[in-house]
């Protein structure tokens, strides 16, 4: 079908803005420091059969992939705002651990980090153990 006059008249040319990415803005604000309202009061984790902390690199995260390249080696621990969350993804190998007072990561920051742990990852949020 063509346009009618009436059609031509409604169109408008956008332009395109010339603006740089904002990739860099978007790695700043991904990861914030870890602060006494971070976390839900109890959250739950994923553990070994044998009762081992489990942290993986960042990498192995695909939400996280736009980090630059030296943050992706970061060890992280994520954890679950709810039992159902945890379950879902825990493999045959793992099981759910409820954290009930998640102070205990403001205690055990310094062993932690000592660990190489340096990034906890809850809900759609980065946290960050080195600030």
């Amino acid at each position: 079908s063509s346009l009618n006059s009436n059609d031509a008249e409604a169109l408008t040319e956008i332009i395109p803005l010339d603006i740089e990415p904002f990739y860099e803005e978007q790695k700043e604000l991904a990861c914030q420091p870890l602060a006494p309202n971070s976390l839900p009061n109890t959250v739950f984790m994923l553990i070994s059969k044998n009762n081992e902390l489990e942290s993986k690199p960042l990498r192995d995260f695909s939400d996280w992939s736009f980090l630059p390249e030296k943050d992706l080696d970061r060890l992280a621990i994520p954890l679950f705002s709810t039992h159902r969350s945890a379950k879902s993804i825990c493999s045959r190998n793992q099981k759910v651990l409820k954290v009930p007072d998640s102070n205990v990561f403001f205690i055990s920051l310094s062993y932690l980090i000592s660990k190489g742990i340096t990034r906890l990852i809850i809900d759609e949020a980065l946290l960050s153990l080195d600030t």
